[in-house]
């Protein structure tokens, strides 16, 4: 038998709860999981049966060869113990057991429910290229058409899809937002529902809109940030003679002007810390020759500071609170028209696939949320058939899903059957539509397998990496440390996830 880290047995040997492994790179990820499906199916107590398994993956590749695993594992197992009629009939139920991409799992729940969905038995999966040309063909013709139905106003949304040069790309940016309003569970609404938003919040103050409070934590963040800085160097520099002659005069004009900003942004006065940020006029530093290399250091963190500061005053306040409220009514102008040009495309480009027969991949999702989940948000009659078809639900990269796999997986399983697997780090599909968040949201919901108790649900961390050598190890923690803590907030990036060498 192999040798498993702690981390590795917990997640092998957790049972009843909602597993959610966060498995670096190199930590042994599909070992862990094969091991955990093959001791389920050969439990001497409780021996599980893979027809009641599903098991999904992000590849067909992934998928054959975890099949090609099991099997093996199972032979083995059956080599030990030839009599064991329950192995040799997990053998025989391997081959038909659902281990698939996610894709492939949607499609064979479409099909074996296209009645409840009105859609014709024969429906076949679409080729991309195609698809890809007859969606932007669609697109320029209910542009064109909007163009004659909308007059001016239209025009003036279809200007935000002109580049510099004036040349316009707008079925191809189109055709993205299209793939990407996919992912959400609200999909073509969700325009429609923002353009209220924006309507709420153009009678807010703006820093209690949701742009204006990102805005101002990342300014307030900042102004920490500089404050740190200045700080130190003043106590540095106002202790030597010729560095306080020389560099005193600007470092303080600096440190007190960014904290003047800082109150203005702080006590909600959007127009009062425009005004601050656009007043700042930078002072040349004195000449203190040699000087000692700590002052070049500071210097050189006065300009980064400067540089920042100014970028957030050309970047977030270059307007004044009259002129960003009609920019939100406009904006939610353009979101409604967004969200009635997309909603025309669909109904055209639906009709379409229907008359040929075909449909794509983001059909079969929607069509799949369709079926598990009911107007009313709760889980439907087929979903439940599905919750009591599967004992145990395994899914890999759960880092690249988005909010709707999430909703269909969560509508499908029961108390305590799921085991989620993925690496916050190798989210590599945002443009796919992947949402990161949807993992991170669970670390952060999920106590630690050490604190779980009794509880249904707990997270377990397998961080050791058996692939690299040390430096390799060292100088990605130190980068992935630094990125991702910037976003600590949304990722939930913890020392939890740095890695561990543990190569031989």
């Amino acid at each position: 038998m192999a040798d498993f880290t702690r981390a590795q047995l917990n997640a092998i040997e957790t049972r009843d709860k909602t597993v959610l492994v966060s498995a670096a790179a190199g930590s042994g990820k599909t070992t862990t999981l094969t091991e955990r499906i093959i001791r389920s199916l050969t439990d001497e107590k409780a021996p599980a049966d893979i027809g009641r398994f599903l098991i999904v993956t992000f590849t067909k590749a992934a998928a054959a060869d975890l099949r090609s695993k099991i099997s093996r594992a199972l032979g083995t197992a059956l080599a030990k113990d030839p009599s064991n009629r329950h192995l040799a009939r997990q053998m025989i139920k391997l081959g038909s057991a659902d281990i698939c991409t996610i894709d492939s799992f949607y499609l064979k729940v479409v099909r074996s429910n296209f009645e409840l969905l009105g859609l014709p038995a024969k429906l076949s999966m679409a080729d991309e290229s195609e698809l890809e040309v007859m969606k932007l063909n669609i697109l320029a013709s209910v542009i064109e058409d909007f163009y004659e139905k909308k007059g001016p106003g239209f025009t003036g949304f279809m200007d935000c899809f002109m580049d510099s040069r004036g040349n316009s790309n707008a079925p191809e940016i189109l055709n993205k937002l299209y793939k990407t309003l996919s992912g959400y569970p609200e999909f073509l609404e969700y325009p429609a529902i923002n353009a209220e938003k924006l309507r709420l919040e153009a009678t807010l103050p703006f820093f209690e809109t949701r742009a204006g409070a990102d805005i101002r934590k990342r300014c307030l963040d900042f102004f920490d940030h500089c404050q740190r800085i200045y700080k130190d160097a003043l106590e540095l520099i106002l202790g030597d003679v010729k560095a306080a002659r020389a560099y005193g005069p600007a470092f303080k004009y600096d440190s007190e002007h960014f904290e003047a900003t800082r109150r203005a942004v702080e006590n909600g006065d959007y127009n009062g810390a425009a005004e601050a940020f656009h007043g700042y006029s930078k002072i040349n530093l004195g000449v203190y020759r040699g000087a000692d290399k700590i002052y070049e250091e500071f210097r050189s963190l006065r300009s980064q500071c400067i540089e920042q500061y100014e970028k957030f005053g050309e970047s977030f306040f270059s307007s004044d609170s009259e002129q960003l409220r009609s920019d939100a009514l406009k904006t939610a102008e353009f979101s409604e028209m967004l969200y009635e040009l997309l909603s025309e495309f669909h109904d055209r480009f639906s009709k379409e696939k229907l008359s040929r027969n075909i449909c794509d991949f983001t059909d079969n999702k929607r069509f799949a949320l369709k079926l598990f989940i009911g107007d009313d948000g709760k889980p439907t009659d087929l979903a439940l058939e599905y919750t009591e078809k599967y004992d145990q639900i395994y899914i890999d990269e759960y880092q690249d899903t988005d909010l709707v796999q999430d909703m269909i997986f969560s509508a499908i399983s029961k108390q305590g059957n799921r085991f989620l697997v993925g690496d916050i780090k190798q989210s590599i599909y945002r443009f796919r539509g992947a949402d990161p968040s949807v993992f991170a949201s669970y670390k952060k919901a999920f106590p630690d397998i050490l604190a779980a108790g009794d509880c249904h649900n707990c997270a377990i961390y397998m961080s050791e990496n058996f692939r690299c050598d040390r430096p390799v190890i060292d100088i990605t923690n130190r980068i992935c440390g630094f990125i991702f803590n910037k976003g600590a907030n949304s990722i939930g990036y913890t020392e939890k996830d740095d890695l561990i060498c543990k190569k031989r």
